[in-house]
């Protein structure tokens, strides 16, 4: 089992070695109890730190136990490889990391498998924070292969450029999800509204032939025909009238219902949540007061809802006075109507029909009244939707100048070995597999199509054209027929399909090109040896987190690891803390490296032998790295010197 150390003696005896604080994070130790690594505590120094043993030692696992308590790594691969390492050589143990900020802030975190890291501080007390989340201390883990994937794949080079502006890149991108969060419910709200307004539109359209009609059938000519058309208004009004209380009079009643609704279930909520054990526990006092903060709400709340139901039954049983006098003056209305019209003769034959087209044109006039409405939501909604668009738009050129500026950085203090660039909006690997889902069940053969509208119709355009119903834009832009961009704006206007295409991100896409020879060269073009060479310089340069990398001289000859890895440690090491698992005995030699760590195996359990500097433990780099004196020396004698 491991020795327990405090937190204050921990970073007492980091802040021993160090006179000045970090101007970068610092992992300070690393500590095991239980599984293949029991006992272990590696007590990490600034500048380079080199872990070294034979195969099996529990190097990489050390490494996969610090990047599972720093939550470094989100990718969903990645994420699942580390949890399959830490649950098989952890078991039921715990892992402890003490780290301190470039700030000088001192942390512990301690993690086992199946729960959420716990956060300390110096004094031992919880910290209600996430080191991720929150941004208070990051790292930059690398297994072995990961250094590869980055030279191959876009995503990854992206991540990496990010790095270096981080800042401005994470502003924008918040942003930008914000703004789209938004867009996406303005046009949803504006497809509910478009649906609403063609119901309308179609209701309305037979208004026109109702009123001509009713003209038509209006009496005139003589003094009783007047009467009558004056009459038959006036039944008119009356059914407004009563349509005008009934409406009052269900707001006022549901006003009522929804009050004691919100009292029953408010109090089921809260009544009796806080039980007697919460009060008498560890945090009694603190649960007695939100209990009586409850007691409080749900006295006012009461109360209001009382106030609100007796008015609303006041008020109820006024208008519904109001309407048996209301209802009363109909009668008798009504009787002098029919009275009159059965003394015109000769309008009793339309009598009927007017009426049921009276009724008919009063129901669509308030379509008509609706269907403005409408129109006045889609101006509105139509100006929201550009503003956000172009908002959208913005931030995007406001990230692309960010990593463009990194770009122009690094192919600077790179050059003339090493150039990268940055081109906006070009990964459109994310709108291709968008676009052929959204196209699958189309009735056309889509994959000749998608490629056409992929490279020439953005999809911010395809969503307007979509929600236009434009089919003769996407017929020129992509050079289509039109019964197949006809085919395409219908299938895509069912779905959601407008609003992914609104809301889509092109990403930018990253270069990272090699110097072999007289040209430069695309990093994924490159083999497995040059890729390592074209992405760990980059990887070096200075930061203020700590970088650990697992194997870095995996598939590099020992002539770049000597002439640039080397090189690169000595120069980084200065600035930022490094810890290398490592084969290579020249990263720990010539990278002069500031703390040894050797560990080895039994089969069972891992275990640290020595730990120092490379002088301190230089019998055991010659053992493990160089093959032993014997070979070391055979070396010597054949290279002479």
């Amino acid at each position: 089992m491991i020795q327990t150390t405090s937190a204050a003696e921990t970073i007492d005896e980091h802040t021993d070695e160090q006179n000045s604080p970090a101007s970068h994070h610092r992992i300070l130790a690393l500590s095991v109890t239980g599984g293949f690594l029991d006992g272990l505590r590696l007590d990490f120094t600034d500048g380079l730190n080199c872990i070294i043993g034979g195969r099996g030692t529990g190097k990489t696992t050390a490494l996969e136990f610090i990047r599972f308590l720093l939550c470094t790594d989100d990718a969903q691969d990645r994420g699942k490889a580390n949890k399959a390492v830490v649950e098989e050589n952890l078991k039921n143990g715990k892992i402890v990391l003490d780290i301190e900020t470039q700030s000088g802030i001192f942390y512990r975190i301690e993690r086992s498998m199946g729960e959420a890291a716990a956060l300390f501080n110096v004094k031992g007390e919880p910290v209600m924070a996430s080191l991720d989340r929150s941004r208070l201390f990051k790292a930059d883990i690398y297994g072995q292969s990961a250094v590869e994937e980055i030279a191959s794949t876009p995503r990854f080079q992206l991540q990496l450029i990010d790095r270096f502006a981080e800042s401005d890149v994470r502003c924008a991108q918040e942003e930008i999800e914000r703004v789209k969060k938004t867009l996406r419910q303005k046009i949803g709200d504006n497809e509910q509204n478009e649906e609403a307004l063609r119901e309308c539109e179609h209701a309305v359209a037979e208004l026109a032939g109702i009123n001509l009609k009713l003209e038509e059938m209006t009496p005139g000519g003589s003094p009783e025909a007047d009467a009558l058309a004056a009459a038959e208004k006036a039944k008119t009004l009356r059914a407004h009238e009563a349509e005008a209380l009934k409406t009052v009079l269900e707001a006022v009643q549901k006003m009522g219902s929804d009050a004691h609704s919100w009292r029953t279930h408010i109090t089921s909520q809260c009544q009796d949540v806080i039980e007697p054990a919460h009060t008498q526990g560890a945090n009694g006092a603190l649960m007695t007061i939100a209990q009586q903060e409850v007691a409080g709400f749900l006295q006012t709340f009461v109360g209001i809802e009382s106030q609100a139901v007796a008015l609303s039954q006041k008020t109820t049983q006024a208008l519904n006075g109001i309407v048996t006098q209301l209802q009363q003056a109909h009668a008798l209305q009504d009787k002098d109507y029919r009275d009159m019209a059965a003394h015109a003769q000769q309008q009793s034959a339309h009598v009927k029909e007017r009426q049921a087209l009276q009724k008919r044109q009063l129901e669509l006039l308030a379509q008509e009244k609706e269907r403005v409405k409408k129109l006045e939501t889609r101006e509105v909604l139509t100006r929201e939707i550009s503003t956000l668009s172009a908002r959208l738009s913005e931030l995007r050129d406001e990230r692309y100048e960010a990593r463009r500026a990194v770009a122009a950085t690094l192919t600077s203090e790179l050059s003339p070995n090493i150039r990268v660039s940055v081109t906006q909006a070009e990964d459109k690997s994310l709108y291709e597999s968008e676009l052929r889902d959204m196209l699958k069940k189309s009735g056309i053969q889509y994959n000749s199509v998608a490629s056409r509208l992929i490279a020439s119709v953005p999809p911010g355009d395809m969503a307007r054209a979509v929600r236009a119903g434009d089919a003769d834009s996407l017929m020129r832009q992509a050079d289509i027929s039109k019964d197949q961009a006809q085919k395409i704006v219908a299938h895509l206007q069912n779905g959601d399909a407008v609003i992914r295409l609104a809301t889509l991100d092109i990403d930018d896409l990253p270069c990272i090109e090699l110097k072999d020879g007289t040209e430069y060269k695309n990093s994924a073009q490159l083999s497995t040896g040059q890729r390592c060479t074209v992405i760990l310089p980059i990887l070096l340069l200075q930061d203020e987190r700590p970088l650990l990398i697992d194997q870095p001289e995996d598939n590099l000859d020992n002539a770049f690891i000597y002439d640039t890895v080397v090189r690169s440690v000595r120069g980084a090491k200065k600035n930022r803390q490094l810890i290398f698992v490592t084969h290579n005995p020249n990263i720990p030699v010539l990278g002069d490296a500031d703390r040894v760590f050797v560990l080895s195996s039994d089969g069972q359990r891992a275990k640290l032998g020595e730990c120092g500097s490379v002088d301190a433990v230089k019998g055991k780099i010659e053992h493990l790295l160089e093959g032993g004196a014997e070979a070391f020396q055979q070396r010597m004698r054949r290279y002479g010197h």
